[in-house]
């Protein structure tokens, strides 16, 4: 009589609850169907207390452990010393850590620990930032020798595949893509949503950026385009959905340049499909991005969508083809690319229809779960990046 297989403990280790690394978790432990497979996670309920709870009748186990945002040396050991218990006491099969910070206390607790796989998806290398060169070198530093440590680097893009070849062996480098659920999206953009200022219930022409109002989003590029855009289409806004450190500096830009009546910050909202599906236009400037889930979902909406020129943006979108790019950065290059489409309807139409194709062709959620399952599966070995 043969002893039922054991099953395979994978734990995921996050940080913060909201944007796309968030996202990317909890359609993951949403959809998982693997009987084989347990997931369970490590979580910080600082930027989002109900976090935790979204996820927890979806997995095995859920721990908080708060982690700060920034270095901070005694909270950092703090939460490094808890995730290392929990490491210990559980005796997981896997540790699957996202984007920075977790990645570093994660990977390090997990080798500690003796966790025999280590998995790390960066969400977009913080090096490949917009910031000071000093942190680019740090930051860079700190992957090359976190890089040992780590049993597979999970990467959403090419680009970033190309960025993790400087840290590591081909071997350890493994090309997962972002996934959407359409036909769940498409449902919930049929909802109800938020109430709305009357100016903008009223209004036909919108162009919506949802994105975290900080630097590297850049929001204040389609705020300086936006004079121009308006010479040619008086009625269109310009509409933010997020909040962040650049939210103020934004207002402040609105006012300087007069575009009160034109610009609206709606901040954190639980109705982005709706948002969306009401947009004429959904727009996103970022300076980096790994590969954001905001991309899908305009595609999945059939949303015309205009974009800054980036390695990111540039795995989803064919210019010209299911969406635009523009010069990153450059205000005069969104508004021409803005004007250009709301000039022509006939091709936001075709674009709309395309990005449909794209996102229901190449970002289906059943390959992307199952690219998940023979990762976790494979006990230390990983199938060469081609």
């Amino acid at each position: 009589m043969s002893l039922p297989k054991k099953k395979i403990r994978v734990v995921h280790i996050l940080r913060p609850g909201i944007g796309g690394a968030a996202k990317h978790l909890e359609l993951l432990v949403k959809y998982w169907s693997a009987s084989d497979i347990s997931l369970s996670v490590i979580t910080s309920p600082l930027e989002n207390s109900k976090f935790p709870e979204t996820l927890r009748p979806f997995v095995e186990q859920v721990w908080e452990v708060p982690i700060e945002r920034e270095i901070r040396l005694f909270a950092d050991g703090i939460a490094f010393w808890r995730i290392w218990k929990i490491l210990i006491r559980e005796r997981f099969d896997g540790v699957h850590t996202h984007a920075s910070k977790a990645g570093l206390l994660g990977r390090v607790a997990a080798f500690f620990a003796g966790v025999p796989r280590r998995i790390y998806t960066p969400h977009g290398f913080y090096f490949s930032y917009n910031i000071a060169f000093w942190k680019k070198c740090f930051f860079f530093v700190l992957e090359f020798f976190l890089s040992p440590l780590t049993s597979a680097f999970v990467c959403l893009t090419d680009a970033e595949a190309q960025q993790a070849r400087w840290l590591t062996s081909r071997k350890k480098i493994v090309k997962i893509p972002n996934a959407l659920d359409v036909e769940a999206f498409q449902r919930s953009a049929e909802k109800a949503g938020e109430p709305l200022p009357l100016t903008l219930q009223e209004s036909k022409h919108w162009l919506l950026m949802v994105a975290r109002l900080t630097p590297p989003k850049d929001p204040l590029t389609p705020i300086h385009a936006l004079p121009t855009i308006l010479l040619l289409f008086p009625e269109i806004k310009l509409v933010f959905v997020g909040d962040g450190e650049l939210r103020e500096e934004a207002e402040r830009l609105v006012q300087k340049l007069h575009l009160e009546l034109n610009v609206f910050f709606l901040g954190t909202r639980t109705d982005v499909p709706v948002l969306l599906k009401r947009s004429t236009i959904s727009v996103l400037s970022s300076f980096w991005e790994g590969l954001p889930y905001i991309l899908l979902e305009s595609l999945a909406l059939a949303i015309p969508l205009i974009a800054s020129d980036i390695p990111g943006h540039k795995q989803v979108i064919q210019d010209r083809k299911n969406g635009r790019l523009f010069e990153t950065g450059n205000p005069e290059s969104f508004a021409q690319v803005v004007q250009d489409l709301l000039s022509h309807p006939e091709s936001m139409s075709r674009l709309g229809e395309s990005g449909l194709k794209t996102v229901e062709t190449h970002f289906a959620l059943d390959a992307w779960l199952k690219a998940f399952q023979n990762l976790y599966s494979q006990k230390g070995k990983n199938k060469p990046l081609k």
